[in-house]
């Protein structure tokens, strides 16, 4: 004998998916620079050169015109500074990890300012902890104006499509090659905030669709 679940079920759940759905905003991570220096849990690593120019503060070159995004303090790569001819390096700034499986929209939002020299290129990555997934890439084709005040990007990234880990972070490379005369790369305003935590719908639904039917 076949008996017929009633429908009421499905519209229960699709209230309880609506709701999760209308949860507050959660910042995860956020970064201002504002005390000049990095917060707790910041970890930077780099290889090659190793006398890399870099700094948490308003830009000290007076080569560069203008020096803050927003008239604070910022992270900044100081590429210009090491001379023509210097030895190629990499250095990564790692965020503090986060966690975005609660949530079903996590956005990343920063402001960046790049300058291209030659070949030096600056990268922003995502992480689960195994695999890296560039977000975005600014080098000699893609760049800001001379003058930092006359605008900068702001990046936009929803993590949970590259991400499923407890354990994210944001990666910021810079990268010189040997003998590439670069400029300089300028990161503020940081914000990772969290939306839509709440009752996982999918798995839900398909689990009343396989039990919409019984047998004895």
């Amino acid at each position: 004998m076949l008996m017929r679940l009633p429908a009421f079920p499905y519209c229960f759940l699709f209230l309880i998916c609506s709701a999760a759905r209308l949860t507050g905003q959660t910042v995860l991570f956020e970064e201002k620079f504002n005390t000049c220096s990095l917060s707790p849990g910041w970890t930077v690593g780099s290889s090659g050169y190793p006398d890399i120019v870099w700094y948490v503060d308003e830009a000290q070159n007076p080569l560069i015109l203008g020096q803050s995004i927003d008239g604070t303090c910022m992270l900044f790569v100081d590429d210009n500074a090491a001379g023509a001819g210097a030895p190629g390096y990499a250095i990564s700034f790692s965020t503090p990890a986060f966690d975005v499986t609660p949530y079903t929209t996590v956005e990343c939002t920063m402001d960046v300012y790049f300058r291209a020299g030659q070949t030096d290129y600056l990268q922003i990555l995502a992480t689960d902890g195994v695999v890296e997934t560039e977000l975005a890439r600014f080098d000699q084709y893609r760049q800001n104006e001379v003058n930092i005040t006359d605008g900068h990007f702001t990046l936009r990234h929803d993590l949970s499509l590259v991400s499923l880990s407890p354990n994210t972070r944001i990666i910021i490379r810079y990268t010189s090659p040997t003998a590439s005369f670069g400029k300089f790369a300028g990161i503020d305003n940081i914000r990772i905030t969290g939306t839509g935590g709440g009752v996982n719908c999918c798995g839900s639904l398909q689990y009343l669709r396989d039990a919409r039917w019984m047998g004895n």
